[in-house]
């Protein structure tokens, strides 16, 4: 790197805070100070020659102020998130879902952090390659005693999951955190839906959860501690064209989640409600192939997260206690917004509608 007014290399040490936040890298030059963060290129807090140092120069001085909340908020970001990596070593997790997307990436962390995991899900051959890219995860991080498996269940079936929970606790010698996680979306006209489309979404994204709950909560209650965190969705909270069947069940799980939580409150297991956005998963590209024009519309301008940084955002919030996570300051706004001024949200969601109608009209 090298300074692009006085042309001097910056050789500073890197000062490294984490794996997922990345390095800080401080260096002076000629006119003020460089400051890398991560692999997103320098933050310059620099003087001009001419006016070094005045008053005057609000400029330089904002944008000094604004590199030194960005490098704050990284530190603390990163000593968070070394908090909850800390958290993690030694738990057993088990989670459903876990053969992609987010479900695997949170597995993946908790290899990471020094965490015991069993995934499950449907395909045998993704769990397979799952569980070596978890085991792989896990093989520079110094921890030892850890234990990895996958196991093909069918949460949509009672027995199945009842089976599954006495071996995830005989595999892993008991349990501390369930993340219940598996879910699909398919878009389309409430009119031309299948029913068996409702009836099959219902039983993986919702009653899906409810099986895998109450097949630990035994174990849980014996215990007298635990975590269960439950992902829902965006809209869990929210809705609109085209996600009725998707929507109904992630709307189901949030209600599930809150009386699970004051429930379960005299046991003293928490209990946490994740709405992860559009998320950059297997299961997204799917849900794209024949999404209906409308959706499309309305979700014009959105910006899809990886699977890690949904993953971390839970993971963290698992850690602290939290009840409902929204990963992403945007979609935390938008969850505010329908929280505190649900009307003015549907407004907004009619408008984009109501543009895309005219604009096929003509």
């Amino acid at each position: 790197l090298k300074c692009g007014r006085c042309g001097g290399a910056n050789d500073a040490p890197r000062l490294f805070l984490s794996r997922e936040i990345g390095w800080l890298r401080f260096s002076r030059h000629r006119y003020g100070w460089d400051i890398e963060v991560g692999e997103r290129g320098p933050i310059r807090l620099t003087t001009s020659p001419e006016k070094r140092f005045r008053p005057t120069q609000t400029g330089a001085r904002l944008r000094r102020d604004v590199a030194l909340v960005r490098v704050i908020h990284c530190m603390l970001a990163g000593a968070r998130l070394r908090s909850g990596m800390r958290w993690y070593r030694g738990k057993k997790v088990f989670i459903t879902g876990g053969s992609s997307g987010i479900g695997k990436a949170t597995a993946m962390l908790l290899a990471r952090w020094g965490a015991s995991v069993v995934i499950c899900a449907r395909n045998q051959q993704r769990l397979g390659a799952a569980l070596e890219e978890i085991e792989a995860a896990a093989a520079s991080n110094g921890v030892s005693g850890q234990r990895f498996a996958a196991m093909s269940v069918d949460v949509r079936k009672r027995e199945a999951v009842q089976a599954a929970a006495s071996e995830v606790i005989d595999r892993l010698g008991g349990l501390d955190v369930l993340i219940i996680n598996q879910g699909y979306a398919l878009t389309g006209y409430i009119q031309d839906m299948p029913d068996a489309l409702f009836d099959d979404m219902l039983e993986t994204n919702f009653l899906g959860h409810v099986y895998v709950t109450r097949a630990f909560l035994p174990h849980f209650m014996k215990q007298r501690h635990g975590h269960i965190c439950l992902v829902s969705s965006m809209l869990g909270f929210m809705g609109f064209f085209g996600y009725s069947a998707y929507a109904a069940s992630k709307h189901a799980i949030a209600g599930f989640a809150r009386c699970l939580r004051n429930e379960l409150k005299p046991h003293n297991i928490k209990v946490s409600l994740v709405y992860p956005p559009t998320t950059n998963t297997p299961g997204l590209e799917k849900e794209n192939a024949d999404k209906v024009p409308e959706a499309w519309a309305i979700e014009e301008g959105s910006q899809a997260m990886e699977a890690d940084e949904v993953a971390t955002a839970m993971l963290e919030g698992i850690s602290k206690g939290k009840f409902e996570m929204v990963p992403g300051f945007s979609n935390w706004l938008i969850w505010t917004a329908y929280r505190y001024a649900p009307q003015l949200v549907d407004w907004v969601i009619d408008n984009d509608l109501r543009k895309f109608q005219r604009s096929h009209r003509r």
